[in-house]
């Protein structure tokens, strides 16, 4: 975890502490440990990322960004941090419980990651003569996302009366941390361990990217492609057959790219055939009525007018000219805003 500081404010308030000898300095900066421990575990388990802390108090619902930069791009995950002491009670078979209240969900945080911190004692022959110092401290984290949290929220309820919500809900574990259950909160233990952090490490590095547009890497070429389709416009058919430019070598080259990342695209043919479209004939492809075909329907388009130029170059130019690679990539961005204006993002 990286901190850096701006230290102007630093001698502004030293300024005016030493004018007023009498005020006290008050605290301009604190963190909990427990977001500590959970800023400190996130840096060290996903590659690549740093933490962000919010330097304001008043921020409702995150309380850290975990941040990386990667494809050009800074990427963002929201983190709400909830924190339980330890207790110790034997009467459910389990060691060492959690309690939490009831709170609310907001929803501008990806993750909320529950934490709590228990004691770890000397076992076996260690613990006979062990020594107060000998006792050291450990952490438990479990880890939800927004839509897991909302749906757990609601079903924290009474055991006696399942109808009415819970004020309060607990988690109850041993030293070992193989497993945790729901202990308070729900008609019956309930096993939670597939929410311990640890075994949901891929996902929260996966959301990284949850909110990227995927199709952004071919839309981005929009404006330059209708730039050239203006330029062109009166001398394309007069020019040499297999015509290039920076354009369409950089349009060419990222679709390669995209299909690197999705290589189902490979079998582009195949999902074609599925939609009942001609890829062989340039002239049914580019006046195909695209009003209901969906996303892998399109990108299957734009790959066959790539296999088609590096087979025959000559097929990308008429492509670009025709309005239908615009067209297609209009209407993947579309798609792209549509499911980012759904996800509240």
């Amino acid at each position: 975890m990286r901190c850096s500081y701006d230290f102007s404010w630093k001698f502004h308030l030293y300024d005016n502490i030493i004018q007023n000898k009498e005020n006290n300095m008050q605290p301009i900066f604190t963190m909990q440990y427990g977001e500590f421990k959970v800023a400190d575990y996130l840096t060290d388990n996903i590659k690549g990322s740093s933490v962000f802390i919010p330097a304001s108090a008043q921020e409702k619902g995150i309380d850290l960004l975990l941040y990386r930069y990667g494809d050009g791009k800074n990427k963002v995950v929201t983190i709400q941090v909830k924190m339980s002491r330890t207790y110790h009670d034997h009467n459910n078979g389990f060691n060492n419980h959690l309690w939490f209240k009831r709170f609310e969900v907001q929803s501008n945080a990806d993750w909320y990651i529950l934490m709590g911190i228990y004691a770890k004692h000397p076992k076996g022959d260690k613990a006979t003569n062990s020594k107060v110092a000998d006792t050291g401290w450990n952490h438990i984290m479990l880890a939800f996302t927004n839509t897991e949290m909302e749906s757990f929220m609601d079903s924290v309820r009474q055991k006696k009366n399942p109808e009415k919500p819970d004020s309060m809900f607990g988690f109850s574990f041993d030293e070992e941390l193989s497993e945790i259950w729901q202990t308070r909160g729900y008609k019956e233990h309930r096993n939670m361990t597939k929410f311990l952090i640890q075994n949901r490490i891929d996902e929260i590095d996966a959301s990284f990217d949850k909110y990227e547009k995927k199709h952004e890497l071919l839309t981005k070429h929009i404006s330059e492609l209708e730039m050239l389709m203006d330029d062109l416009k009166d001398t394309w058919n007069d020019l040499r057959w297999g015509y290039r430019n920076g354009v369409m070598h950089k349009f060419e080259a990222d679709i390669y790219k995209f299909i690197d990342k999705h290589p189902e695209l490979h079998y582009y043919g195949t999902t074609l055939d599925r939609y009942g479209i001609e890829s062989d004939s340039s002239d049914i492809l580019f006046s195909t009525d695209i009003t209901g075909l969906d996303d892998p329907c399109l990108e299957a388009m734009l790959v066959a007018v790539i296999r088609a130029e590096h087979h025959n170059e000559g097929t990308l130019l008429p492509a670009i000219m025709s309005g239908a690679v615009v067209k297609w990539l209009k209407k993947l961005k579309a798609s792209d805003e549509a499911q980012i204006q759904a996800s509240g993002r």
